[in-house]
């Protein structure tokens, strides 16, 4: 992420806004392909070199702090090589030589005189190694001096930009007192990228979608940024839903703002989405789901992950699959695999949603003792879920009700 004195935005009237980089911009496309000209040919070289590089060239130019952005992303991809573990060892050998012949000197004035080229000798006999070898691996530890390795390369310059945009945006939320977001879509992603975030959340179901409140570092751990920078790691799970609106309170020179962002600003999401399904036996389900519609159309239409149900204690489930008729909403929850941590889990969520609407699911090869899902009305199957059986009970849920 963007260090702050690389931040750049405008306040007005009460309202924070980054300052994005139009992503087609014909000055800043030719500068991110420069940038990554300068990357790709200090492959090999050292850190220090490609930092001197880049100042260089951002230095140069008026627009310097975008430049140093533009760097700072592309620099997120770069990997160096390892520090060598024998560094430290061979600084305190040579330091207990310069010792025990001290004062060392830069250059020899004198023919007692001992200078820093001779103490590096006199070690090299200890251990087999080049003056030269020895003096560049002398300080290969230290952060300047590590190797540049690896650097995955953007595809295109836009890339970069629209990267940096991302970084703009996730570098305000620093300041965030509190999160609150509109999605209609992409339910599942976004959840599990809050739980791996660790954000404390309350939810609203809305006519569509829902509402997440995310509180934020301000009104929990006053005086820290902790829970703020948890919320900028967060945000581009936020991006790969279709449909979204986010509104966070910033706190910053003792001034509250209102931070607003929504699709509409394109921003654009580096995260990974989740597979559609989670098991094969989810997958065949759907399947089997569709080809009992063609046998003999139900009714019932089939969504995968597409609800959420608010618990206690910070905790959300998400339906496997949700069937809609109409008005009438049934859940699908299905525990094909277990470990007793998972199960236990499952049952406990299981429990704590109304039984009116959700369909546990259990398969008969996990041994599960009908005694630990007495109270859940359990839908028993073998090695397949069957479509037909999950139709029927669904529909005697809604005659029931």
């Amino acid at each position: 992420m963007l260090t702050k004195d690389l931040l750049r935005y405008r306040i007005d009237a009460g309202q924070i806004h980054p300052a994005f980089l139009n992503p087609g911009s014909p000055r800043y496309v030719q500068a991110a392909q420069e940038l990554m000209v300068i990357f790709g040919n200090h492959l090999g070289a050292t850190k220090a070199e490609l930092e001197e590089a880049l100042e260089k060239y951002a230095s140069s130019r008026t627009d310097y702090r975008i430049l140093r952005g533009l760097a700072k992303v592309m620099m997120n991809a770069v990997e160096f090589d390892d520090p060598p573990p024998d560094a430290a060892k061979l600084r305190s050998l040579v330091f207990e030589h310069a010792a025990n012949v001290w004062p060392v000197v830069r250059r020899k004035s004198a023919p007692l005189d001992t200078d820093r080229h001779s103490v590096l000798k006199e070690v090299t006999g200890e251990i087999n190694l080049p003056v030269a070898q020895l003096d560049d691996a002398l300080y290969a530890d230290l952060p300047e001096r590590r190797r540049m390795v690896y650097w995955l390369a953007p595809v295109e310059p836009e890339a970069v930009i629209a990267l940096y945009n991302m970084e703009l945006a996730r570098g305000l939320l620093y300041w965030a007192e509190r999160l609150i977001i509109d999605i209609e879509d992409s339910y599942q992603d976004v959840f599990r990228y809050i739980k791996l975030c660790r954000l404390m959340h309350n939810i609203t179901r809305r006519e569509r979608g829902y509402r997440i409140e995310l509180d934020g570092p301000l009104s929990l751990l006053r005086g820290t940024l902790r829970y703020g920078l948890k919320m900028a790691v967060f945000l581009p799970a936020l991006a790969l839903c279709q449909t979204w609106r986010m509104e966070a309170l910033i706190m910053k020179g003792g001034e509250r703002l209102i931070f607003s962002l929504d699709d509409q600003n394109k921003l654009v999401s580096h995260f990974r989405r989740f597979p559609l399904f989670d098991s094969q036996l989810e997958r065949d389900f759907a399947a089997d789901f569709q080809k009992a519609f063609e046998r003999q159309p139900h009714g019932w239409q089939l969504a995968r992950a597409d609800a959420v149900i608010q618990l206690e204690r910070n905790e959300v489930m998400i339906p496997d699959f949700t069937l809609r008729n109409g008005s009438r909403e049934i859940h699908l929850e299905i525990v094909g695999f277990w470990t007793p941590e998972y199960l236990s889990r499952k049952i406990a969520k299981a429990a704590a949603v109304s039984s009116h609407n959700l369909i546990l699911a259990v398969s008969t090869q996990l041994a599960l003792g009908e005694e630990a899902v007495r109270e859940l009305n359990v839908l028993w199957f073998s090695k397949k879920l069957p479509a037909d059986a999950v139709i029927a009970r669904a529909n005697s849920l809604v005659e029931y009700a």
